[in-house]
């Protein structure tokens, strides 16, 4: 770890001080005088589409590059522009496609070198998955300054810097975020009906099969909630659906009220449901696109809601919370009309009559 972090620290040093590596330029093959400045195989293999110095349409995941073909393209590029940091940025992508980080990150910190910004991403990349690993503070700050340094010019590294501290702007249930955020299980259960649908409909985001999310939040985070701070339990259901991740809880509670409520309130109930599961899957949805699925907010938030899950709380307490209204408080302004009092009166009356 403190090599690791040593040889990093000193590619972010040769970043800071402006080192930069002239582009060298060999004869070819039958007297061809290959360019830099041109499109090569390498490019058309494992560009990145948000490289500002691609020379082709790029390919966004790592694992959709073909590691054979651009492995061998980008390698002859490297011999030929031995001081290109481009092609050492792709060689190093051709290396992740084919599970080989550990070829992978010494052609990153070349071309980290050169202040390349795509290669300054993927370190911060890198130190971020040690992180998820070793739980080193050290690790998750290295890959916050690499995502610092990288930021300006290559866009996904803005994203992973998001993805650092948790910005409320945009959430339409800032409240329920900000208290899974800091697992404020407490605050929670003060309104556990509220959060357990609002959670559900989160989950559903999560666990949508081709949800258009980079690097595919569901594999990401169902990973994270089994290696993480979570019971096995909790951990068997993030890979289980939207029905089963709260199952254990008592969301399944909160499912079979309608036929424990009076009949008067089951419209409005099943229509609250609704409405805080898309509530849930909207900040879902925002969350992904704003922090990415990979960043320590997303997980934390997560995780919050796994664990959230394994709380649990009597059957009485459930429906004594929505019949007394204190579940309200965190979205009275959203939540659907209550029944009328002649609705309630006559209901009243009605009873009275068959007695």
């Amino acid at each position: 770890m403190k090599r690791r972090n040593a040889v990093w620290t000193l590619t972010l040093l040769a970043v800071q001080l402006g080192c930069s590596w002239p582009a060298a330029v060999d004869e070819g093959p039958f007297g061809h005088r290959p360019r830099v400045d041109e499109p090569h195989a390498c490019d058309e293999a494992a560009a990145h589409p948000a490289d500002r110095n691609r020379m082709a349409a790029g390919i966004e995941l790592d694992s959709d590059i073909v590691p054979g073909i651009a492995i061998s393209a980008c390698q002859e590029a490297v011999a030929v522009f031995p001081d290109e940091p481009r092609f050492r940025l792709q060689l190093a992508r051709a290396f992740l496609s084919a599970g080989k980080p550990e070829q992978a990150i010494p052609e990153l910190e070349l071309a980290a070198k050169a202040g390349y910004a795509p290669a300054l991403h993927y370190l911060g990349q890198a130190a971020l998955d040690y992180y998820w690993s070793s739980r080193d503070p050290g690790d998750a700050e290295m890959a916050r300054e690499y995502f610092e340094a990288a930021a300006a010019e290559f866009p996904p590294a803005a994203q992973m810097l998001a993805g650092f501290e948790l910005d409320l702007s945009g959430f339409e249930a800032p409240n329920i975020v900000l208290d899974l955020y800091l697992h404020r299980f407490d605050r929670l259960n003060d309104a556990r009906i509220v959060a357990a649908e609002y959670g559900l409909g989160m989950q559903e985001f999560f666990t949508t099969a081709f949800n258009p999310t980079e690097n595919y939040c569901p594999a990401i985070l169902a990973r994270r909630a089994i290696e993480y701070d979570l019971e096995d339990a909790a951990a068997g259901n993030a890979q289980s659906g939207p029905e089963r991740i709260l199952y254990n809880g008592g969301i399944w509670l909160a499912t079979k009220l309608g036929s424990v409520l009076d009949p008067v309130w089951q419209g409005d109930v099943e229509r609250y449901r609704k409405h805080l599961r898309n509530l849930g899957a909207r900040d879902a949805q925002h969350l992904a696109e704003t922090a990415g699925c990979s960043s320590l907010v997303a997980e934390r938030i997560y995780s919050g809601l796994s664990a959230f899950s394994e709380q649990r709380r009597p059957l009485r307490e459930y429906v004594d919370l929505l019949l007394d209204g204190s579940y309200k408080e965190l979205f009275s302004e959203r939540l659907p009309e209550a029944p009328s009092e002649p609705m309630t009166a006559e209901l009243s009356q009605k009873e009275s009559d068959d007695e």
